[in-house]
């Protein structure tokens, strides 16, 4: 043959081999094919809160099933597959088998999803320490303002520090058969805990125990209202070891003990991990979350100063709309958490999530310092009250280092050993507890957004924490109170340590609330209170109110009331006070009466007043410098608080109040005023 029959031979086989090829191929893909026979459902089994799970058969080997649940969400899931819907409705579920394409479908009929227990609406109570109630007056008046707004009855009940916790759960128990919609409750203060007695060591051998005894602040008591736990009065511990314990160990929190304690082990004294855990099974009817500093030791700050500042955050924070980006971090310290809580995901709460495993020291101090902030911080690392440690790097961060960095999250998720021993052992009247510095200290101009946190006052460890991720991904809105206690009832069992979860701070909050950073374009809008709001810069004509002067929130160092002039005070710089001396240079302006624009937030401020910049104001008078007419100029008087006519020559060497547009004849009165450049 010559080349170009050579060539085609060889063209023609290679065609063959590759159609051959072809249909191996194609005959291999459908070999492979999953072949399903048949796919059921079974009937729908409900939970609370629009929990779902459905289980069902399928035959062959389909690669996996697919979940259309009817609400604009899908999940991939064997059986039983579960769901949690957040509206009333009726559902169609469809299931897929892939890659055969096999269906079924059922219906579900949610009818609980918009319980309020599972909304979070409804009553919280505050037991406040009565020693801090004078300081704390006005701070507790704007949190039952807020609350109110968001659609909470709040009630108070004060309460002395040294009150037994039975008498606290007593009157938790009257409250919530009375009231039949109990939420929650804040402990504002040193308000007494309930102990647990926990043992731990090495029960491998049945003849000879080693025994450790700690015991953990336990607010299980206070959220199980319909319970029964046992009392121990007079503590033995070690003294009442059975005979099978040949070492018993009492840390020195327990000798340090004085006071009301829950006790685990059965009547016969004989201590079994799994007795004790069974004694505790017990759900939650509420939440309870405390906010304290009498145990953090910040320098300069009170106790009430301590709590003045976190309440003012935690007003600005629901109020302003501060714009904390939609974010979430995950720092994982070591390798045995990292797959501790495989299920958790935020990124379905917030827009965007970061995850660190095996951090560094220096990783996790750069995102909880995060300029911008963050709505959510999760720390899993080994620690102890007053330290996080770092497996990578072998590196400590301890609580003083914690006080000196500007912690930027709003809400903490602390799977960390003790890190919220907060408790009343003697051993360390200041803790300075990890848990307490994340959420209480406002030390930093910017930053230290705290304002919740939830870990352990004793050893333990978070599981399951997929169950609190995904309830917060079906109500965002939903306080993250009434998501605890949903996952802390559903956790039950699983972990013996359930009875050390604490909730530091305020639990009325939810993860949308504050606002954030938008990425699209302004957004108008208005709240459920009736504010408008907007995420970029206002145009308009014209701006109209119902009233004509503009004022500003300033601090004060003393009562003051509407019409009152007010000057700097030169005795504390930073507050104003009431004018003193006739004709003062050190007028600022007067209190303003119905502002129609009002600038800056006063919360922060221990005494503050809304200080007129410009407009027309109700003014108090004097007829000091005589009879005042329209048109007068107006100085300050020696009465405190009030201006009189100035007399004098003009241009007046006196600060000037304002121009009266009022006569005032009488002794003293109050006229309307024109304010005046100073």
């Amino acid at each position: 043959m010559n080349e170009e029959a050579t060539s085609r031979v060889i063209w023609c086989c290679w065609l063959r081999a590759a159609v051959a090829w072809g249909l191996v191929q194609a005959l291999i893909a459908l070999c492979s094919v999953s072949v399903v026979a048949d796919i059921g459902l079974d009937a729908p089994e409900y939970g609370s809160c629009g929990w779902v799970s459905i289980g069902g058969y399928v035959t062959g080997d389909p690669d996996h099933l697919t979940w259309d649940w009817g609400d604009g969400t899908d999940s991939t899931s064997w059986f039983p597959a579960t769901h949690m819907y957040g509206a009333n409705d009726v559902y169609t579920v469809t299931v897929t088998a892939s890659p055969s394409g096999e269906t079924a479908q059922t219906f579900v009929t949610v009818t609980n999803a918009e319980d309020p227990p599972c909304l979070g609406t409804g009553t919280v109570i505050a037991f406040v320490e009565s020693s801090l109630l004078p300081a704390l007056r006005d701070c507790l008046d704007t949190l039952r303002t807020d609350m109110e707004r968001q659609g909470f009855s709040y009630l108070e009940q004060v309460i002395a520090a040294d009150t037994s916790p039975s008498v606290i759960r007593t009157t938790l128990q009257q409250y919530w058969s009375t009231l039949g919609d109990l939420v929650g409750a804040l402990l504002i203060g040193d308000i007494r805990a309930a102990y647990a007695e926990i043992h731990t060591g090495d029960f491998s051998d049945p003849q000879c125990q080693e025994v450790f005894i700690s015991l953990d602040a336990v607010d299980m008591y206070y959220m199980d209202l319909d319970g029964q736990w046992e009392h121990v009065v007079s503590p033995v511990f070690c003294g009442d070891a059975p005979p099978n314990v040949c070492q018993c160990t009492e840390y020195d929190s327990v000798a340090s003990f004085a006071g009301e304690y829950i006790v685990s082990p059965d009547d016969s004294k004989v201590w079994d991990i799994e007795q004790i855990e069974n004694k505790t099974q017990y759900e939650a009817e509420i939440w309870v979350g405390r906010i304290m500093g009498h145990n953090l030791d910040i320098p300069g700050k009170t106790e009430t100063q301590i709590l003045s500042e976190y309440f003012a955050w935690n007003h600005r924070f629901r109020r302003e709309y501060p714009g904390i980006p939609s974010k979430a971090f995950e720092v994982v310290a070591h390798h045995s958490c990292s797959n501790c809580d495989a299920g958790m995901d935020w990124g379905d709460v917030f827009d965007a999530m970061d995850l660190t495993l095996f951090s560094t020291e220096q990783q996790y101090n750069s995102r909880l310092q995060d300029a911008a902030g963050s709505r959510l911080f999760y720390v899993g690392a080994h620690s102890y009250p007053k330290g996080h440690w770092w497996e990578n790097g072998d590196q400590w961060t301890h609580s003083d280092e914690l006080k000196a960095m500007s912690a930027n999250s709003v809400f903490y998720i602390l799977n960390a050993c003790s890190s919220c021993r907060w408790d009343e052992y003697k051993v360390d009247p200041n803790p300075d507890y990890l848990g307490g510095l994340y959420v209480f200290p406002k030390t930093h101009v910017e930053g230290d957004y705290g304002i919740s946190a939830i870990g352990f006052a004793g050893v333990g460890g978070f599981n399951h924490l997929e169950i609190l991720s995904d309830y917060l991904e079906v109500r965002p809105n939903a306080p993250y109170g009434t998501a605890w206690k949903y996952y802390f009832n559903e956790n039950l069992g699983r972990i013996f340590q359930v009875w050390n979860y604490v909730f530091l701070g305020d639990p009325t909050i939810t993860p949308l609330q504050g606002g954030s950073v938008p990425s699209t374009a302004a957004v108008f809008r208005v709240d459920e209170t009736g504010r408008l709001l907007a995420d970029g810069t206002v145009h308009a004509a014209q701006f109209l109110t119902g009233s004509a002067d503009i004022a500003e929130w300033i601090p004060v160092s003393e009562p003051v009331e509407p019409g009152d002039v007010l000057e700097l005070n030169p005795t504390d710089p930073t507050t104003y006070r009431l004018s003193r001396d006739a004709c003062s240079p050190l007028v600022a302006g007067v209190v303003s009466t119905e502002p129609g624009v009002v600038l800056g937030e006063g919360a922060s401020f221990d005494q503050r007043a809304l200080l007129a910049l410009t407009g027309i104001v109700p003014v108090k008078v004097t007829n000091e410098g005589g009879p005042i007419q329209p048109g007068d100029l107006l100085v300050t008087s020696s009465t405190p608080g009030h201006a009189m006519l100035w007399s004098g020559p003009v241009p007046c060497p006196c600060a000037l109040v304002g121009k009266a547009l009022e006569p005032m004849t009488d002794e003293t009165g109050l006229i309307l005023v024109l304010l005046t450049a100073h």
